[in-house]
């Protein structure tokens, strides 16, 4: 029987089901990824930040809106989904897929002119994913879940893309958290409610799974996962000890809950597990915005720099590598006080880092790295900007002598805060600015290379300790060389 049956004649007024329609604690989990993946880049501008989340607003609503109208005879067949709007009649399956049409169109426009394309177009995929390929699987194959906890996760690389205009190592970090987080999550739903689920036609590893015995011992991994990934973030630097400490109290009360249905697998025990995973995320979350953006306890550069860049702007150079932006102009002075500007860099490959002289810390070894390379005799020149409006141009100048005996190849260049602060993190997007340390402001800059090509565009970026990302600048400095003939 269709829904349209069940329904009747007599439909109430269309606005009473557009709460029902859009699902608001579906929509706030996917504001609340978006912002935080936003925030976790650390910015330099929020200009982007309120159409992003409108954007990604009227995203979610559409692909619900959407979902809806596909599974409408489903959903009249389950208890659980039986209040939906196109089931009581509260809309009519064309206001509804109307609705959902203009939502998807009108949130793809906002984030297009408001972000960037590929914010746009991981917003997009995420669409098509969820309603193109996962809806259609629920009904064949019990594999469906991990399908689509793909674009469930997606906003969270949307976030970060509209942040930096590139997909960082840490996005991709909270990507996969989330991935994770709903498999455990939804599996326990599905055993939860099994019966409507098969007698929706849908199906799900609960109804291939009568007594879960499969899900027994599978949550507990699916948690176990969860905790391993949420570890990277202190791993790979942006985090420290705020977030590790609500990290692992968090997952300890979702393993435990997961243990719980181990032990007795029912519909109390499973409830157990959503309730846990529903606190679990926002904690996380949040103390990761904080530790980050806030105290800063980890590495101070936020994962910037991609593990996978992403630019929609590519030369066919032969090199292979993307173009992740231009140099604007810009003036500064060098270490023997003269003008160093943009032109200044023509016809040269930079190897680029941010930097100052008095730092104690990650630039001895950033320093210590660059000096090195500068050994190899690679077809390269060598730029590094103090972030520090204080450092004159006798202190660039000893810098340079002490580590590198006054090569010629290096320059060093520095001028006002705020001229330094713009050209980082809106000229090379390698972010940097002043923090709070122990009530005390202290700089904060990129910790990654940044290879500048011959005509002034931003080809790549690198850890400086990472060994393999190095070896990639000297081949990227190479197929350049080759590249200019």
């Amino acid at each position: 029987m269709s829904s349209e049956a069940l329904r009747g004649e007599q439909a109430p007024p269309q606005g009473l089901g557009l709460a029902g329609l859009v699902r608001p604690r579906i929509a706030a989990l996917v504001a609340v990824e978006t912002v935080a993946a936003f925030l976790l880049e650390r910015p330099a501008a929020f200009g982007p930040l309120p159409w992003l989340l409108l954007g990604t607003l009227l995203v979610s609503a559409a692909g619900c809106a959407l979902n809806h109208y596909l599974e409408r005879d489903t959903d009249a067949l389950m208890e659980r989904t039986a209040s939906r709007p196109l089931v009581t009649g509260a809309m009519s399956e064309r206001a509804v897929l109307t609705f959902g049409l203009g939502a998807l169109v009108a949130g793809l426009v906002v984030l297009w002119f408001g972000t960037n394309p590929l914010a746009t177009g991981i917003e997009a995929g995420a669409a098509v994913l969820y309603l193109a390929i996962y809806t259609p699987l629920k009904r064949r194959t019990n594999t469906n879940t991990w399908v689509g906890a793909i674009p469930g996760a997606l906003p969270v690389l949307a976030g970060g893309a509209a942040a930096s205009g590139s997909v960082s190592t840490l996005a991709l970090t909270v990507f996969a958290l989330i991935f994770l987080w709903q498999l455990p999550h939804f599996f326990a739903i599905a055993s939860m409610y099994r019966d409507q689920y098969q007698s929706g036609g849908l199906r799900m590893l609960s109804g291939d799974d009568p007594h879960d015995a499969l899900l027994r011992w599978q949550l507990p991994i699916m948690v176990m996962s969860v905790l391993l990934v949420s570890v990277l973030p202190v791993l790979l630097g942006p985090a420290g000890t705020l977030y590790a400490v609500a990290a692992f109290a968090a997952g300890l009360v979702f393993l435990w809950s997961a243990f719980r249905f181990r032990a007795q697998a029912d519909r109390d025990r499973a409830r157990g597990v959503v309730l846990a995973s529903v606190a679990y995320l926002p904690i996380v979350l949040a103390a990761l915005v904080v530790d980050v953006t806030v105290l800063g306890t980890g590495d101070s550069q936020p994962a910037q720099g991609a593990l996978i860049v992403t630019a929609w702007e590519q030369v066919d150079d032969g090199t292979g590598l993307p173009v992740l932006g231009e140099l604007p102009e810009f003036t500064l002075t060098d270490q023997d006080g003269r003008a160093f500007t943009r032109a200044d860099m023509a016809g040269e490959r930079w190897v680029v880092d941010f930097i100052f002289s008095r730092c104690a810390a990650e630039c001895v070894g950033m320093t210590e790295s660059l000096v090195a390379l500068q050994q190899e005799d690679l077809p390269a020149r060598y730029l590094s900007v103090s972030v520090d409006g204080k450092d004159s141009s006798d202190d660039l100048n000893a810098y340079r002598d002490k580590w590198s005996a006054g090569d010629e190849r290096w320059t060093l260049i520095g001028g006002e805060h705020d001229d330094v602060m713009w050209l980082s993190n809106e000229g090379f997007k390698l972010y940097a600015g002043t923090e709070q340390v122990e009530g005390m402001p202290s700089l904060f800059h990129s910790q990654r290379y940044a290879l500048v090509d011959s005509a002034g565009r931003v080809r790549g970026y690198y850890p400086h300790d990472d060994a393999v990302a190095i070896e990639q600048l000297r081949t990227d400095l190479r197929a350049l060389d080759a590249a200019d003939g």
